[in-house]
């Protein structure tokens, strides 16, 4: 006769690790991102990271059809050179591709739950 011994093996977690889901993802789509914004984004500099440095598209209209799903709508800047019209954004799902800047006239912005109020300096 023979006898088996089964030994337990015991991982030891780290904080990170198990907050990672509850954290959520690092990658957000266009939707997720303006999602966040009173304004839902209209106004801002939306480019993927990789287009040259001049080129962007600045929203003009957003249709949700749930909070990570919908339509956006722009304007496109290629190269220094701005478009007439509006035109449909391509691939505004993607994660993690889009980069964005907030338009300095945008006075009031929430994110997150934390609402920030920008004003104006007035030099006497």
């Amino acid at each position: 006769m023979f006898s088996i011994r089964i030994f337990r093996s015991y991982k030891i977690y780290t904080k990170e690790e198990i907050l990672k889901p509850l954290i959520g993802r690092n990658y957000k789509s266009i939707f997720e991102i303006c999602s966040q914004y009173r304004s839902q984004g209209v106004g801002f500099q939306f480019w993927r990271a990789t287009w040259p440095a001049d080129s962007y598209y600045i929203i003009t209209r957003i249709e949700y059809s749930d909070p990570r799903h919908g339509k956006v709508w722009g304007i496109k800047t290629w190269k220094g050179l701005k478009s007439e019209t509006e035109e449909q954004i391509r691939s505004s799902l993607k994660l993690g591709t889009w980069r964005h800047r907030i338009p300095a006239s945008h006075p009031e912005l929430k994110a997150n739950g934390i609402s920030l109020k920008i004003e104006k300096e007035e030099n006497q």
